[in-house]
């Protein structure tokens, strides 16, 4: 029986093997056919795009059969746009949505040493219209990588906007469709990671930003020396200015942004954290006021927020451990006024521009600093940025305001010496875009005034006395309460020229007689 078994099942099992063998060849043609179809189509698409655009590559291969896609020496140049890379390869091509719905899904596009060239204001290319694209479907990416590349924004007369290199980049679960494509910023993604490092940002005629290094990871970003450099020393900016403006050096070791968002709201590019943190910034702002003024309008705070070209929601920006320096040339003097502020420390809360009916939620400041190097200020600051109005209330403390302090910026600033100690100084005012009203507290030690002659080397005694004949000081110490101290907002000058009114208005309505 077994003998006679044996020999059937050997001549089935031939013919198994023989199908199984013509099968897999019937696939293997189907596979080299597939190969072969899928090169045409991709290379009938390929010159497609040279028709359109200066487009060259050296070589091209497909494997079907494991989706894969790779193209060697690409460069690709329009009007708007250009990007050389030693390979491009994708991984994970899926045939069959792709076959079936039109819907483009890739698990890794791999794009190595890159060096891309944005070109601002070039006309724009047809390639990149919508009403241009070769697909119809949904298009879906793993991963897109980069690494080794260069990013470079230049303007039509070839100057260096900006520019980046791009160690390595790993943009997830990235989407866009031809609804999409409409929008500000053309695609979805969910996360990005990877390393950025020699960035380079011409801020305007006069300034760059520039940053050592960015890490990446999961949208949080970590930004490591970043610094605003300015482009002319002091008299030579002077030159180059149409009208009075800060010169501003900027430096900030530190620089943390969590879990940032990158998306489209209202047709905005919108950007949204729940933190950032700026760690030991040291900023420095000159004005030479001896410059012709600038009389245009300036906008309170709440206004350049609410009118930013983009959306911006902030949970909280944290400053730490930074330092800030306002020197200012008053007319008529060499001299330099100087406020200063070290270990200072911020927290605001709710810098957001993109909820219109937020019922009124208003963006906090609360401010802590060492004042001139001897006084503790403290200042709380609240302003509505969806408010036409522009309302704000702000208020504060300063203790221990020693005359020499004071100096620092009253001599060079405005020839007035000021003798004695502010004990304390307290202050609140509410306002609005016009006007401001508000309360004044000032502890004080036995303060006077001398207004100094123009070359500010010596007192001058008649000005002095006549000054200090309308201070309400007899005393040797005293504390003197103002409400309702009225103030005008000069709107040719910035919030903080309003803020000096303020204490200023303050000071003076408290400490002369009536």
């Amino acid at each position: 029986m077994l003998l006679k078994i044996l020999p059937l099942a050997k001549n089935i099992l031939k013919k198994y093997i023989k199908a199984i063998l013509v099968i897999l060849g019937v696939l293997l043609v189907l596979v080299i056919g597939a190969n072969y179809y899928a090169k045409l189509q991709l290379k009938k698409a390929l010159s497609e795009l040279s028709a359109k655009n200066d487009f060259s590559y050296e070589t091209l291969d497909i494997n079907v059969l494991l989706g894969k896609v790779s193209i060697d020496n690409v460069n690709f140049k329009s009007k708007s746009f250009e990007l050389e890379s030693p390979s491009i390869k994708v991984k994970g091509f899926g045939y069959w949505s792709y076959i079936t719905s039109k819907d483009i899904s890739v698990s890794t596009l791999q794009i190595d040493a890159p060096k891309l060239k944005v070109i601002k204001g070039a006309e724009k290319d047809t390639v990149t219209s919508t009403k241009n694209q070769s697909f119809e479907g949904d298009v879906s990416i793993g991963n897109i990588k980069t690494s080794n590349g260069y990013l470079d924004v230049i303007n039509e007369g070839d100057e260096k906007n900006i520019s980046i290199k791009l160690s390595n980049i790993n943009l997830k679960s990235f989407k866009t469709s031809q609804e999409i494509l409409k929008n500000v910023l053309p695609f979805h993604y969910e996360s990005l990671s990877g390393s950025l490092d020699s960035v380079y940002v011409k801020m305007n005629f006069y300034q760059d930003l520039k940053v050592q290094s960015i890490k990446i990871e999961d949208n949080n970003f970590n930004v490591n020396n970043l610094s605003i450099t300015p482009k002319y020393e002091r008299a030579e900016f002077q030159n180059v200015i149409p009208y009075e403006k800060d010169l501003i050096t900027l430096n900030v070791p530190e620089l943390k942004l969590n879990n940032l968002k990158i998306d489209t709201l209202n047709d905005k590019l919108s950007l949204k954290t729940p933190s950032i943190v700026v760690v030991n910034a040291d900023c420095n702002i000159y004005r030479d006021k001896t410059h012709t003024d600038d009389v245009r309008i300036k906008p309170m705070y709440s206004e350049m927020l609410r009118n930013l070209n983009f959306g911006l929601d902030i949970n909280a920006l944290q400053l730490q451990s930074s330092k800030l320096v306002y020197e200012e040339r008053a007319e008529g003097t060499k001299k330099i006024g100087k406020v200063l502020l070290e270990n200072l420390n911020a927290t605001i809360k709710d810098i957001n521009n993109t909820s219109k009916n937020d019922g009124g939620k208003l963006t906090t400041a609360n401010i802590s600093t060492n004042f001139m190097g001897t006084s503790q200020l403290n200042v709380n600051w609240q302003f509505d940025i969806n408010n036409l109005n522009d309302t704000f209330n702000i208020k504060g403390e300063a203790k221990q305001v020693s005359a020499d302090a004071m100096n620092m910026f009253f001599v060079p600033a405005v020839n007035v010496k000021a003798i004695g100690t502010l004990n304390e100084l307290y202050f609140n005012y509410s306002g609005d875009k016009n006007d401001a009203l508000g309360d004044m507290r000032i502890d004080y030690s036995t303060f006077k005034v001398e207004v100094l002659r123009k070359d500010g080397s010596s007192k001058n005694r008649l000005l002095s006395g006549i000054v200090n004949l309308f201070l309400d000081n007899n005393e040797k110490d005293g504390r003197v309460t103002k409400q309702d101290v009225s103030v005008t907002r000069d709107k040719t000058k910035s919030f903080w020229n309003y803020f000096w009114l303020c204490i200023r208005n303050g000071a003076l309505q408290s400490l002369t007689k009536s």
